[in-house]
């Protein structure tokens, strides 16, 4: 199924759940943001995105919120992909994201600990995944092309390339393993430094 023209769900005090598990692919704008009960959304077809997705502000007061975000089958969005400011959301995985014809912006979401997109190689303008002071993992297994800026500010990881050029950025984040097996031979030395001889 394809659905054309703008899909809007904003300011709905009571929806919990959205699931539109039959549509493949939808020509323009995809939009949910302020929905503060809003806990599940669900797009397990979702194929492609002609223009932006915007995932914004989906929570109250009292942290509850969005906790799941499910596109396992989304390959390509035109515009920007937003998911921000979403205070309950613990990951984001995106399996199948190969490109996105704008900006990534994944930001201002306070308990985000997670954010993979293995196949992602191609993002136009911006890529930040920025304001998430509990990102531990982040996982992007190819090298990605930037058109723009990379920002990446989370728990322990940090990536700034404030590009500013016209040539695109070839940027590569190292997997968790890689990040994993760095890690374990700082601490190896560490310990070998401490032991005396």
């Amino acid at each position: 199924e394809t659905i054309v023209g703008e899909i809007d769900l904003s300011s709905n005090d009571l929806l919990e759940k959205v699931s539109m598990n039959a549509l493949k692919a939808h020509s323009d704008l995809l939009k949910i943001t302020s929905n503060d009960f809003l806990a599940d959304i669900f797009f397990t077809s979702l194929e492609s995105v002609g223009g932006d997705v915007f995932i914004q502000s989906n929570d109250d007061d009292a942290g509850r919120g969005l906790i799941n975000l499910q596109m396992p089958a989304l390959v390509s969005v035109g515009g920007d992909l937003s998911v921000a400011s979403n205070d309950a959301l613990p990951s984001l995985f995106f399996p199948s994201l190969v490109s996105v014809g704008d900006s990534v912006q994944c930001d201002g979401n306070d308990v985000l600990e997670s954010f993979c997109a293995p196949l992602l190689s191609e993002v136009a303008d911006n890529f930040v995944l920025g304001t998430a002071p509990h990102l531990t993992t982040v996982c992007v297994d190819t090298e990605i092309v930037v058109g723009d800026i990379v920002n990446v500010n989370g728990d322990g990881i940090s990536a700034t390339n404030p590009k500013k050029s016209s040539d695109p950025l070839r940027w590569q984040l190292a997997t968790t393993a890689q990040k994993k097996r760095r890690n374990w031979k700082r601490r190896r030395r560490k310990r070998e430094r401490r032991i005396p001889t």
